[in-house]
């Protein structure tokens, strides 16, 4: 979702959409970058998935994604 300024339904409903498949999802806007960031448990392509799915107008990124050891236990809901 590449845009100037977050659209605050918009990230709502991803947040919802992800957390519906992992509790411990995360979603933010960025704002440099005009870019939604996600973290999750979930591999890229069921983020894309689950978002597209959800009617949200999404792409992966050219970046790759970054590994994490976090389980989402200490901060994940």
């Amino acid at each position: 979702m590449s845009q100037s300024a977050p659209d605050p339904v918009l990230l709502e409903q991803a947040r919802r959409a992800l957390t519906a498949q992992d509790e411990s999802a995360h979603v933010e806007f960025d704002a440099a970058s005009g870019t939604l960031r996600v973290q999750s448990q979930l591999d890229q392509a069921t983020v894309l998935k689950v978002l597209q799915s959800a009617a949200l107008p999404v792409t992966a990124a050219a970046e790759a994604a970054e590994r994490s050891d976090c389980c989402g236990g200490c901060c994940g809901s």
